[in-house]
């Protein structure tokens, strides 16, 4: 239907399922408050639910940030 929804964080395969069943999930990280290893698990537990990753977004509080994600 096109609706935006906001979901909790993807933390078990619980949760994964049920973001999943929402429909293609854009995955939204914080630079610095995410750590790699959680959002590789993220992805693998929407991956083991048959979730549609559809795209990441990375936010950045400051642009002097963007510099450590893209390194």
């Amino acid at each position: 239907n096109g609706a935006v929804r906001a979901l909790p964080p993807v933390e078990s395969y619980g949760g994964a399922a049920a973001a999943a069943a929402a429909g293609p999930l854009v995955l939204v990280t914080a630079c610095g408050g995410t750590t790699r290893d959680e959002l590789r698990r993220a992805v693998a537990l929407l991956r083991e639910s048959g979730g549609e990753l559809a795209g990441a977004v990375v936010l950045c509080a400051r642009a002097s940030e963007s510099a450590r994600v893209w390194s």
